[in-house]
C-alpha cells in the first residue's frame, strides 16, 4: 500500500514538471528569446523605445483612459533626474468617467517589461497613498523569465463616499542592482455613485 502512495505522488510530480514545460513552451516565441534573456543577468529585459508603456485600466465594463507623462526612460536620464534637479508631475485634466462605488479599479500592463512598483494616490485624499510591487524580480534569470511573462492585474476598491476622484499613478520599472530604467506617471479621474 504504501509503495502505492509513493509511486503516485512520483507520477503526480512528474506531471506537474510536464505542465510546467508545456505551459513555458506556449508563452515563448522562440528559443532565441530565451538565449538572449539569460545574456541579461538580473533584469528580464531593458525598457525599450522612448515612450513609457499604456496600462490598461478599468472599472467593471468601463474601460479608463490616462494621461501618461513618461518622466524618464533608461538608466541614464533617470540618473539625471533623480541625482539632478528632481522632476514635475505634469497636471493636466483628465477625461473623466462615472463608475459604480460596488466596482473595483483593475489595473493590468501587458508590454514588456513589466514594471516593478506602482505607487498611486488621490488628489481629493491626501491620506490616502497605496503603494506595491506589480511584479517582483529575483536574482534567477531564469525565474524572471517566467515572472515577466505572468501579467496579472492589481485591484484596487474605490472610494466610500460618492464624489470624483483624480489618481496619479508613479510607475518605476527597475533594472540590475535596482537602477531606475523608467519612471511614469498615469493621470486618470473616475466619479464614484
Amino acid at each position: 500500500m504504501l509503495f502505492w502512495i509513493w509511486v503516485s505522488l512520483w507520477i503526480s510530480f512528474f506531471v506537474i514538471i510536464i505542465a510546467i514545460i508545456v505551459n513555458f513552451n506556449k508563452n515563448s516565441q522562440n528559443s532565441s528569446e530565451i538565449v538572449s534573456f539569460s545574456r541579461n543577468a538580473k533584469t528580464a529585459s531593458e525598457v525599450q523605445g522612448t515612450e513609457a508603456h499604456a496600462p490598461i485600466i478599468s472599472v467593471g465594463e468601463t474601460t479608463i483612459a490616462t494621461e501618461i507623462q513618461t518622466i524618464c526612460w533608461s538608466v541614464n536620464s533617470c540618473m539625471n533626474i533623480i541625482l539632478g534637479s528632481g522632476y514635475n508631475i505634469i497636471e493636466t485634466e483628465p477625461k473623466n468617467y462615472v463608475v459604480n462605488s460596488d466596482e473595483s479599479l483593475r489595473i493590468e500592463f501587458n508590454d514588456y517589461p513589466l514594471p516593478n512598483t506602482i505607487n498611486l494616490k488621490i488628489e481629493e485624499l491626501p491620506n490616502y497613498h497605496e503603494q506595491f510591487t506589480y511584479i517582483g524580480r529575483d536574482n534567477s534569470p531564469l525565474f524572471n523569465y517566467f515572472l515577466m511573462h505572468q501579467s496579472k492585474p492589481s485591484y484596487i476598491e474605490l472610494p466610500n463616499e460618492p464624489g470624483t476622484y483624480t489618481y496619479n499613478m508613479l510607475v518605476y520599472w527597475f533594472g540590475d542592482k535596482a537602477t531606475t530604467q523608467g519612471m511614469a506617471n498615469y493621470r486618470f479621474s473616475i466619479t464614484v455613485e
